[in-house]
Order: structure tokens, then sequence, then C-alpha cells
């Protein structure tokens, strides 16, 4: 019998050097402006209750955690098969790419985390 099993983690956590992958029938990304818009206001404002601009951008990591949603993984020969949120996965990376992004050219000590 096959075991499952649930685990808390935060986004590093779950990012840490592992490679994921979408079976073909998941089916394409659909998310529109509609859903991002909607994505995004949440994590903002899941921030803002805690933000205070003079806070220093080290206690950041210390902000109250957001649920994203369950992520359903199943690992078959050490790949794993992302089975459900793979739409808010994928929505979270691009939004990752594009602060990274937009980061790039700010002097170091101008950063945000």
């Amino acid at each position: 019998m096959k075991k499952v099993s649930s685990k808390i983690k935060t986004i590093a956590e779950f990012l840490d050097c592992i490679k994921y992958s979408v079976n073909y029938y998941e089916g394409d990304y659909r998310w529109l402006a509609k859903q991002i818009r909607e994505f995004i206001e949440d994590l903002a404002s899941k921030f803002l209750e805690r933000y205070e601009p003079d806070h220093p951008s080290d206690n950041f990591t210390d902000y109250s955690l957001c649920f994203l949603g369950s992520f359903i993984i199943y690992k078959k020969d050490d790949i794993n098969n992302v089975i459900d949120g793979q739409q808010r996965l994928t929505s979270l990376l691009l939004l990752l790419i594009l602060l990274r992004n937009l980061q790039k050219d700010n002097p170091v000590e101008n950063r945000v985390l």
C-alpha cells in the first residue's frame, strides 16, 4: 500500500533543489489576468497586514505565513509530479522570476530579500 503524507513547507523549502513535472493530462496553463490579479492581491494583503515602512528587510522573515493552498505531489521513478496546484505553482514561479528580474539592476544594498 502506498503511503500518503502531508507536510507544511515554506516556498523556499518547497522549491529547494527540487524539480517538478506536470503531466500532459493536467492540461495547459489556464489562469487569466483575473486569477493572477486575485493571487497577487491575496499575497499583498497578507504581507501588508504586518508591514511597517521602518521594518528592516531582514524582519520580513518573521511575518505570518500565507497559505497558498495544498500542492499534491506524486513521486514516481524519482520524478515529482504535480497532481494539484500546478496553476498556483506556475503563477508563483513566474511572479518570483519577475521580481528577481526587477531587482537585478538594483545595487545590492537596495535589494529586497
